[in-house]
């Protein structure tokens, strides 16, 4: 995965008695994502741009009819497949509705079940400021709103004692867990529950959180 500043574009506007000008930059970039052919990815959408599922993934064919995502809405699933040029896309696996106006913001994640391997190409703007996405009680599919990787406490994760997170492995089946201890201050492997381990994510990469008591993950973010 690789993220690339591609672009800045600046507008300056002055504010009503403001000696300075006050500026918005927009960074824009790409992200390029593998997908392995019948293989689960957890993943999400990196950069913020139209975020529906038919821009996101604009290059498939008819050869990748059959390709599959779910995403976990608090209950169950939204689930949606490619049908190709047949159906004019994404469609509802329940009745084959239109589903080319689904939606996966920055930072939502989500299940891809892909026919092919081949690598997207994500574009958009990077998030900035004050971002506070929402992790309920329970069970929650989530990455970094920014493309950015490291460990979960670079990425400003607050947890609560008991927290979890479940990482999925590179084999597409098995996850690594991790439990937050509040009285030692860390997160831990519970395959090795004796030596702390934090967590990491890559960019793009979601995980499973499960909150004991449903809290939001707040961060500022500026590109400098």
């Amino acid at each position: 995965m690789l993220i690339l500043s591609t672009a800045c574009a600046v507008a300056g506007s002055v504010a009503v008695n403001a000696a300075d000008p006050v500026y918005s930059v927009n960074v824009v970039g790409y992200v390029n994502m593998t997908f392995t052919s019948n293989q689960f990815k957890l993943f999400t959408n990196p950069l913020d741009n139209t975020n529906t599922i038919a821009a996101l993934f604009p290059n498939l064919t008819d050869n990748d009819v059959g390709s599959h995502i779910w995403q976990w809405t608090g209950s169950n699933y939204t689930h949606i497949v490619y049908a190709g040029s047949g159906y004019n896309g994404w469609v509802h696996y329940s009745d084959l509705s239109d589903a080319n106006g689904f939606t996966l913001a920055p930072g939502q994640g989500a299940f891809f079940l892909s026919v092919n391997t081949f690598t997207n190409t994500f574009v958009g703007n990077v998030l900035q400021g004050s971002l506070s996405p929402q992790l309920m009680k329970g069970f929650t599919q989530i990455g970094s709103m920014v493309p950015q990787a490291g460990s979960v406490v670079d990425l400003g994760f607050a947890p609560q004692d008991g927290d979890s997170i479940y990482k999925l492995n590179p084999d597409g089946r098995t996850y690594a867990n991790y439990v937050y201890s509040a009285d030692a201050t860390n997160w831990f492997n519970r395959a090795n529950i004796s030596q702390p381990e934090v967590p990491t994510l890559d960019v793009g990469d979601s995980v499973w959180y499960h909150s004991t008591t449903g809290t939001s993950w707040t961060r500022e973010f500026s590109v400098k």
